[in-house]
């Protein structure tokens, strides 16, 4: 795109960026880091360059998404007034062949809503936009990271003891798949909570530093484990989840996010947003190159009896040892071509010599064609999978200023989206004995004195909001109940009118408590913003005061001095 989006200029300044086309079929063998971006149209010969370079030991980063919200924007502006841009991409990406070769379940068709990872967008709450903090990120966090101790050791003994089961049902025979599958979604979890999965250093580097992330409409991974591979969960959604159709998942359709609150139905299991698969791989492709054309099949070898009676004849299904003239394919039915006459029929010496120079010729060819396609990795490889396009999107993690008058733009990073792409393309890019020491630090500072500020004022009115939410909460749970126990199929117009009275009075008591919970938070951020004023005045105002003073009483110190000489 025209300009480029921000993740590829801060990429130009550590690499040397290249753009692939979708239908290209082969890779470039100097390729350090492939990123792929949104294959809403990748052909199966591009899939296959994929592949054999991830066999080779290529790196590969990969965004998809089941509803990439602004592909529309990427479109030709329309002629018509007011028409949003025409001819963008796709809407919805994946990578079908290799996802299934490498074990990753992912439905480009269902976005994830969590509603405790939903974020507020303009005036609703929108729980298909997450906002991700601390306790999203698997490896190098963790849902519980700064737990007390005590409760991390009772957690660390049960999944310890999760653990042992483990091990004792896979040294059993009578144990199912379905039993050990269980336990290891259970400990997963308990790894999730402590932040201690069993990603490697550098996985801990390449998270570590990563504290808020966005994502828009994501979708999801379920990878399930293969032979010679490795999976870490990077980036996981909370329990409370919910996939939903990319059809409604459109943020700014106030009725559809409404639906989706109504009848959220929790999985209540944590989903991959973000995952790493490393270490050796299989082909997707076991038929081999899909751009190369199909080898033809034998062709059935005739010999060829004169008939006394005709000058026609044909015997086929002959052993590979007879001698005689090769039959021709003459339709699909497979029927072999008869020879127009009998006098055609070459000598067998001739037949024999004719096909020794024909296999000649094709060890010949042979000897000059490319090399075999990979099977298996030569060399290990990793994949770093992300479902969410979105999140690398200019809107979504940088605020952009133009300099009046100018074309310069500056940026301003609202999130570490783009810190986390550079973080792994540091890394696989990297010699594999420097990859640990690579990670992209967050240079960021905080503010420590306004953070406790904000809590200060927090703190001021936290009973008061506190009571709040939970009038507010129990009269949504109120009203749910209500609509749960309605007959199913009943029309809105049909309501009974006690219920239609009744669903009133918990509206206004939700209006009512939601005006309240504003008002609080009105108050709060008065108290915080009256004493970062005062601190403002203070540096804007009467330190430069006093540091004028200061200089006043050296100047005049400095001239009685030279006075007195």
């Amino acid at each position: 795109p025209t300009p480029p989006w921000f993740f590829y200029q801060q990429l130009s300044q550590d690499f040397d960026v290249e753009t692939i086309p979708s239908t290209a079929t082969e890779i470039p063998e100097d390729t350090d880091v492939l990123l792929i971006l949104h294959p809403f149209d990748i052909t199966d010969y591009t899939q296959f360059a994929v592949d054999q370079y991830l066999l080779a030991g290529g790196e590969v980063i990969a965004f998809v998404d089941p509803n990439f919200f602004f592909a529309e924007q990427l479109g030709q502006p329309s002629q018509i007034p007011g028409m949003p841009p025409q001819g963008g991409p796709a809407p919805s990406s994946t990578m079908d062949k290799l996802f299934e070769a490498w074990g990753v379940k992912y439905d480009n068709n269902q976005v994830l809503a969590d509603l405790n990872f939903g974020a507020q967008l303009g005036r609703n709450f929108v729980p298909t936009y997450l906002n991700l903090d601390k306790r999203a990120v698997v490896v190098g966090g963790g849902m519980m990271e700064g737990i007390e101790e005590s409760l991390a050791t009772q957690l660390t003994e049960q999944m310890n003891g999760l653990k042992a089961q483990l091990e004792e049902k896979m040294a059993s025979e009578d144990a199912s798949e379905t039993e050990i599958a269980n336990l290891k979604t259970q400990i997963a979890q308990f790894e999730a909570m402590l932040g201690t999965g069993g990603g490697s250093d550098g996985d801990k580097l390449l998270m570590g530093s990563i504290n808020n992330l966005a994502m828009l409409t994501p979708g999801a991974f379920e990878v399930s484990s293969k032979d010679g591979l490795n999976v870490t969960p990077l980036i996981q959604s909370s329990p409370v989840n919910q996939y939903i159709s990319a059809f409604d998942a459109d943020p700014r359709e106030e009725e559809a996010v409404k639906r989706i609150r109504e009848k959220f139905e929790s999985s209540d299991k944590r989903r991959d947003l973000a995952v790493r698969i490393s270490g050796n791989f299989q082909t997707a492709f076991p038929d081999g190159d899909p751009s190369a054309p199909a080898e033809p099949e034998p062709e059935p070898e005739t010999q060829t009896v004169p008939d006394k009676g005709s000058e026609k004849g044909t015997a086929k299904g002959t052993e590979s040892g007879d001698s005689g003239k090769d039959a021709k394919a003459a339709d699909e039915g497979g029927k072999a071509e008869e020879p127009a006459d009998a006098n055609n029929c070459q000598d067998p010496a001739d037949d024999q010599a004719e096909k020794a120079g024909k296999e000649e010729a094709n060890e010949e060819t042979s000897g000059e064609s490319a090399e075999p396609a990979l099977k298996k990795s030569k060399a290990p490889g990793t994949v770093i999978l992300f479902a969410d396009v979105d999140m690398i999107f200019d809107a979504i993690c940088v605020q952009q200023f133009q300099l009046p008058g100018t074309n310069a733009r500056f940026f301003q990073p609202l999130n570490d989206n783009v810190t986390l792409l550079q973080n792994a393309a540091d890394q696989l890019s990297g010699d594999p004995d420097l990859m640990e020491v690579r990670s992209r630090q967050n240079v960021s500072h905080n503010f420590n004195k306004v953070s406790e500020w904000q809590a200060d004022a927090e703190q001021a009115f936290a009973s008061q909001l506190a009571e709040l939410q939970e009038k507010l909460s129990e009269s949504e749970e109120k009203m749910n109940r209500m609509l749960a126990e309605l007959p199913e199929g009943v029309d809105e117009e049909n309501y009974p009118p006690e219920f239609i009275a009744e669903r009133e009075k918990v509206e206004m008591e939700i209006t009512s408590f939601n005006r309240g919970v504003r008002e609080l938070r009105r108050e709060t951020n008065r108290l915080f913003r009256s004493r970062l004023s005062f601190f403002k005045i203070l540096n804007t105002g009467v330190i430069p005061i006093l540091v004028i003073l200061v200089g006043l009483i050296v100047a005049l110190v400095h001239r009685i001095r030279t006075a007195a000489r």
